[in-house]
C-alpha cells in the first residue's frame, strides 16, 4: 500500500494542534473547552489566565523533531474573544534540546507579542486563519519549539495550533 495520508512533510510544511504530539502543557491550571468549538483549529484549546508570578506562569509549547536544516515561518492560530490577551507571548527555541531563543528574521527581539482579542492576522488553511510570528532557521539538530506564556498577559491566553512553512528563497 503506498498511499499517502499527508503530503505536508513533503511539502515542507507541518503542523502540531493541542494534542497532538509534540505539544505540551506546563504549569498547572490549564484548562480544556468542554465542546466542539468551530473558532478552534480542530474544534478544541486549552486556555489559561494571564499571571504576573513567575511562580504561577504556565507555558503551552509545540515541539517539531527531525526539521530539515532551513528557514521556517512560524504561524499560530487561535480563537479569539473579548477575554483574550492583547499581549499574548510568544517566544521560537532551536538547537540540540530546543533551548536556544531564536529572533525573527529582520527583528529586533525573541519575545513576539500577539493580540488575541482578534482573529489571526494572515492567510486561511485548512478553515483557520493563521498568523505569521516571522521567519526562524532551523540548524542541523532539526528541533524548532515555540513556546506561549501566560506571564505578563493581560488577559486569557489560547493554545490552539502551530505550523511551519518552509519559506521560499
Amino acid at each position: 500500500n503506498n498511499e499517502i495520508a499527508s503530503v505536508g512533510a513533503l511539502a515542507g510544511e507541518r503542523l502540531i494542534d493541542d494534542n497532538d504530539t509534540g505539544f505540551d502543557l506546563l504549569g498547572s491550571d490549564w484548562l480544556h473547552n468542554q465542546s466542539p468549538y468551530f473558532q478552534a483549529y480542530g474544534d478544541d484549546y486549552y486556555f489559561h489566565a494571564g499571571t504576573v508570578d513567575p511562580a504561577t506562569s504556565a507555558k503551552a509549547t509545540w515541539t517539531f523533531t527531525d526539521v530539515a536544516p532551513g528557514s521556517y515561518e512560524v504561524l499560530v492560530t487561535w480563537p479569539q474573544d473579548a477575554s483574550r490577551a492583547s499581549n499574548a507571548a510568544y517566544a521560537v527555541y532551536a538547537g540540540g534540546n530546543g533551548a536556544t531563543l531564536l529572533t525573527p528574521e529582520g527583528a529586533d527581539s525573541g519575545e513576539i507579542r500577539v493580540n488575541q482579542r482578534f482573529a489571526p492576522n494572515g492567510s486561511v488553511f485548512d478553515g483557520s486563519a493563521w498568523q505569521s510570528l516571522g521567519v526562524f532557521t532551523v540548524d542541523e539538530h532539526g528541533v524548532l519549539r515555540v513556546e506561549l506564556s501566560s506571564l505578563g498577559a493581560d488577559g486569557i491566553v489560547a493554545a490552539d495550533a502551530v505550523r511551519l512553512v518552509a519559506a521560499t528563497q
